[in-house]
């Protein structure tokens, strides 16, 4: 583990840190890809999206930028505007837009839909009427997980970055889906009824290996591995 305070006009990350794993992951006897998650919570754990500062943002752009596909659920898309723009020293690699839904239910309208330099891709347990008309490709699944082996067999994607809200969150990591955690500490305290990071729904508690803490300014941002996967030893893209 490292403990390194950066100065607020760098980047957080160097390019070498987000070398991710491109090897994937072997579960239930099918290979899907290496996953991390990228969270902002409050000092008492509450979710903090609207707490988010430059710096916060910029790292949301370098782990964009250096992953395959970007997954958000449903439930995040039809409650925030999201929009997957990069900033022009890091348009070069856009990746895939992802949304998982298991309702089917989205939104016609979204900013999403708008940007014409992200590819865009919706998987679905129930292939509603509506999803017909979004400007995207249309998978039907059986499972959460069948669609990360879709997403390396069909897709070629090694890696994926999750930003959820904490139902999505709870979910994946209940099926064992997600090797790593990119979570900014904002220097609040919240007091209020938003929901945490993660809802309740896992079985056990997962143990978490802390792999750096960097600080700037008042913000805190720590990067854990997710339970006894030790990503040291995993290949890197070069």
């Amino acid at each position: 583990m490292s403990m390194t305070s950066t100065a607020e006009s760098s980047d957080l990350y160097t390019a070498r840190e987000l070398l991710f794993c491109q090897t994937g992951i072997y579960q239930d006897e099918q290979m899907r890809p290496y996953v991390i998650f990228n969270m902002i919570a409050s000092v008492d754990g509450r979710g903090a999206v609207n707490c988010a500062s430059a710096t916060d943002r910029r790292v949301m752009a370098q782990l964009r930028a250096n992953v395959d596909a970007v997954v958000w659920g449903g439930g995040t898309i039809r409650r925030d505007p999201i929009a997957l723009r990069l900033p022009p020293d890091l348009e070069h690699r856009t990746p895939l837009a992802v949304i998982w839904t298991r309702s089917g239910h989205l939104p016609a309208e979204h900013p999403l839909w708008q940007n014409e330099r992200s590819e865009r891709l919706i998987f679905t347990m129930t292939a509603t009427r509506e999803l017909q008309d979004i400007p995207a490709e249309i998978r039907q699944v059986d499972s959460l997980l069948q669609m990360f082996f879709v997403l390396w067999r069909d897709y070629q994607v090694r890696t994926v970055l999750v930003e959820g809200g904490p139902t999505f969150n709870s979910l994946l990591l209940s099926e064992s889906i997600g090797e790593e955690i990119f979570l900014t500490l904002a220097p609040v305290l919240k007091g209020d009824d938003t929901p945490a990071i993660l809802q309740t729904g896992l079985t056990s508690y997962l143990q978490l290996h802390c792999h750096s803490v960097k600080q700037v300014k008042d913000e805190i941002y720590l990067r854990y591995w997710i339970g006894g996967l030790c990503v040291e030893s995993l290949p890197r893209r070069q």
